[in-house]
């Protein structure tokens, strides 16, 4: 009966919904791209039972980086295997895109049984991986009526999630039933999947495996060049700020902080990086429109200098920035919209790293700082003295930095045992 409903209902949605989202497309919706591959018109890679296959399925950016992460490791472990990696949004695709040891991608189709049993029918993998939470109900009984076992991996659940499954318990079971293994990253994750009635023996806590990855670090050559085609020279970086990962309102909030900062220190850069390449033009013209002076990445060429704000319209150069840098803002948490993404990353360059108010979508990202006192916490109204104070002292910000390193090199292992298990599990 739960079943027939949910069918019902996402039927339902999608007819409705469908002529405003025709309308969106011809107004140039970001959804453009996927709408037909998300319908089932994309060429899926054929089944081959020679060579082991892993369909790995993320959401977007930061799942994506996670799936290349697995990827990896994968390979290494069977340099033989195949990898697929599917996602959501047209951001997903592009960082998929770029990964390495992937040997495709393609967009996960809505939830509907032809569209999810056709995917399974060619591809015929030997296990699905699921990144994080983004489950769905026929993809994963779609996978589980071919008997290909289905793996949770970095998983978590806020408590949010668990109290609407547990308003709708039996939806919650047949959600999960399918899984056959669920790795998650810490022991409160672990406890609210016990909480929906999953076995402790079918649960193991492996940490964050966004800590696990393996982030680029440029030598000294690659790091010139680097600057040198943003317009950024040694003098420019000597007090730079990075705004990664921006949303709605939090480029304004960049742009007012650094009209601030810039009357202490009057050589200050400031770099701003959009989450969603559907922004670039949005964010420029909010910045043309204030009248300070700017410059876009895309645009700057051979041998010319970057405005004292620097607008990131590219994809996939984000971690490079927080290599730079002095301070690394990570946003997504100065909007209750979002709720943070992964405050740590420029803790990998053991670089000092300042984060908002809202951070429930990042939980786990949360306690570590806490925990660790690593990273800074303010509200939008107190982000110029902070930057300021930290700006002043140097110490302060190695202190920082040194604390949010610790906490990665914690959790280096967490893809080995991740990937091992699922190994030795599908072998059984």
């Amino acid at each position: 009966m739960t079943f027939l409903l949910y069918n019902t209902l996402v039927t339902l949605f999608l007819v409705l919904y469908s002529p405003i989202h025709i309308i969106r497309l011809i107004m140039g919706s970001k959804y453009r791209e996927s709408t037909l591959p998300r319908l089932g018109f994309q060429k899926y890679p054929q089944a081959d039972k020679s060579r082991k296959t892993f369909l790995i399925h993320s959401v977007s950016v930061g799942e994506t980086q996670v799936a290349g992460t697995l990827a990896t490791e994968f390979k290494a472990q069977d340099p033989n295997c195949r990898i697929f990696v599917s996602t959501v949004t047209e951001t997903g695709q592009a960082v998929a895109a770029k990964l390495k040891d992937i040997d495709g991608h393609l967009y996960l189709p809505y939830d509907l049984w032809p569209f999810t049993n056709k995917l399974f029918k060619i591809i015929q993998p030997d296990a699905v991986i699921v990144v994080e939470n983004d489950l769905w109900l026929n993809y994963l009984h779609s996978a589980h009526s071919r008997n290909i076992p289905c793996f949770l991996v970095n998983g978590k659940l806020s408590e949010s999630s668990l109290r609407s499954y547990k308003k709708f318990t039996q939806f919650g079971h047949l959600l999960f039933d399918p899984i056959k293994h669920f790795f998650v990253q810490s022991d409160s994750y672990q406890q609210r999947f016990e909480n929906m009635g999953i076995k402790d023996q079918d649960i193991t806590v492996c940490g964050n495996i966004k800590l696990d990855s393996k982030i680029p670090h440029l030598n000294q050559d690659e790091l010139n060049n680097f600057t040198q085609s943003l317009g950024l020279n040694h003098k420019s970086l000597d007090h730079c700020l990075i705004f990664g990962s921006t949303h709605a309102e939090e480029e304004e909030l960049a742009l007012k902080v650094h009209q601030e900062i810039k009357i202490k220190f009057p050589g200050l850069q400031t770099i701003i990086v959009p989450r969603h390449p559907e922004r670039f033009d949005k964010v420029a013209s909010i910045l043309e429109k204030s009248g300070t002076p700017f410059s876009r990445a895309s645009q700057i060429t051979a041998g010319a200098k970057s405005d004292e704000i620097l607008l990131v319209d590219q994809m996939g150069v984000l971690m490079k920035l927080y290599q730079i840098g002095s301070i690394g803002i990570v946003c997504g948490t100065f909007t209750d919209k979002v709720g943070g993404h992964n405050f740590l990353e420029p803790a990998f360059y053991e670089k000092a790293f300042v984060y908002g108010p809202w951070t429930f979508s990042q939980p786990g990202f949360y306690q570590l700082c806490q925990q660790a006192d690593a990273g800074i916490q303010c509200s939008a109204e107190q982000l110029a003295t902070t930057l300021e104070t930290l700006l002043q002292d140097p110490q302060k910000q190695a202190l920082h930095g040194q604390r949010g390193k610790k906490i990665i090199d914690s959790a280096k292992g967490a893809v080995h045992h991740t990937v091992e298990a699922i190994n030795n599990l599908i072998s059984e």
